[in-house]
Formats: structure tokens, C-alpha cells, sequence
């Protein structure tokens, strides 16, 4: 196993090593909560489905976020944040968003052991990818550890805007 090992590149895995290895370490991740606030007042998340045919949510609803990559520039996740923005939210000008750190929370996902690092980003403009919810009206296939995300998120978005 380890000559097999030796010869993969770091960076982007096929999902089929991907999944062993993330079953066997903890996976560093960073997810982004894009919220605003709705037209009666309160917080909104914006959440994206899964394809019908993902082999571990299949058409669930998540918040966006990646794993870091080995192949990830520098200690600022700039290269995570890119790769969320532009794949996940089809925001190409991305430069002037503020993304606002709420806290890490190690936890365990069908996939392995992730610690994760929660962002919230603020949105006022409708973006071109993904469906608002009210944060108490999540929909029932929201991926479940993902409710806990949203939860910090949106409570940290509540304080910070005094909402």
C-alpha cells in the first residue's frame, strides 16, 4: 500500500482514495454560511443541494465548504475560500467580501472526523447558485451536521449586526 500511496500527487484525490483516507484521518474543512437578513427581519442561510447521485448526502441540503488541500497555498485558506466562492456560490468578484470567522468545532460526518473551521459571509445580492431559507425553516434534508454550523453562523451574524 505504501508504493500505491507514494505515487499519488498532493492536492485533489479521486473520491474512491479520497473516502478511505478521509475515513482514517481527520479532515481539515472550511465552511462559509451565507446569510442576510429577510424581508421580515430575520437571519436567512443561503444552502446549496447535492447532486442526486453524491455517494454520502445524496440531494441533501448543505452550506458551502471544501477540504483543505495539501496543494493550498499559505496559512490564510485564500485557496479554500476561492474554490468555495467561485464553485459553490458562482461569485467570481470576490475581493471585496468580508468573510468573518465564528469558531472551529471538531465533530464527526459519514465521511470521518472533520475539524472545521465556521465562517459566515454576509450576501446582498442574490447570488446565481443556491436557495435562501428562514434559519428556523431549514428544510428536513439538510445535511445534520451542517445544523450545527448554521446554528453558530447565524448566531454569530445575529450579535455581530445586532439583529
Amino acid at each position: 500500500i505504501t508504493g500505491i500511496m507514494e505515487k499519488l500527487e498532493p492536492g485533489f484525490l479521486p473520491f474512491p482514495i479520497f473516502n478511505q483516507v478521509a475515513r482514517l484521518v481527520v479532515m481539515a474543512i472550511i465552511d462559509v454560511v451565507p446569510v442576510r437578513k429577510g424581508l421580515g427581519g430575520g437571519v436567512e442561510v443561503l444552502l446549496t443541494q447535492r447532486e442526486e447521485s453524491d455517494p454520502l448526502w445524496p440531494s441533501m441540503w448543505h452550506n458551502p465548504g471544501t477540504v483543505v488541500r495539501a496543494t493550498d497555498q499559505d496559512g490564510s485558506y485564500k485557496d479554500a475560500f476561492e474554490r468555495i466562492l467561485k464553485d459553490e456560490l458562482g461569485i467570481v468578484a470576490f475581493e471585496q467580501l468580508e468573510l468573518n470567522f465564528v469558531t472551529d468545532l471538531f465533530h464527526h460526518t459519514r465521511r470521518g472526523a472533520e475539524a472545521t473551521h465556521i465562517y459566515w459571509l454576509e450576501l446582498t445580492e442574490e447570488p446565481r447558485i443556491g436557495t435562501f431559507f428562514d434559519v428556523h425553516k431549514l428544510p428536513d434534508n439538510t445535511i445534520e451536521t451542517h445544523i450545527q454550523i448554521i446554528q453558530a453562523a447565524t448566531e454569530a451574524f445575529q450579535k455581530a449586526k445586532a439583529i
